[in-house]
């Protein structure tokens, strides 16, 4: 690690990055499960921005 380029010389910033990503749904495979394109996508993106569909209290703690 120490020889590592990217630890030579690290930069803070406070620049907002958008990391994007691309993804193709198989309409023929996606139908195979019963789902649609639409379901699919809906569920990436609730994955990827981290969203909780539902939370448990289970001894007054919440389980997700």
């Amino acid at each position: 690690m120490a020889n590592g380029t990217a630890f030579v010389n690290p930069q803070l910033s406070n620049d907002t990055v958008e990391a994007q990503f691309e993804f193709t749904v198989d309409p023929d495979m996606a139908n195979v499960f019963g789902l649609t394109g639409s379901e699919i996508t809906s569920t990436v993106s609730a994955m990827v921005q981290d969203v909780t569909a539902v939370a448990v209290f289970i001894d007054q703690a919440a389980k997700t």
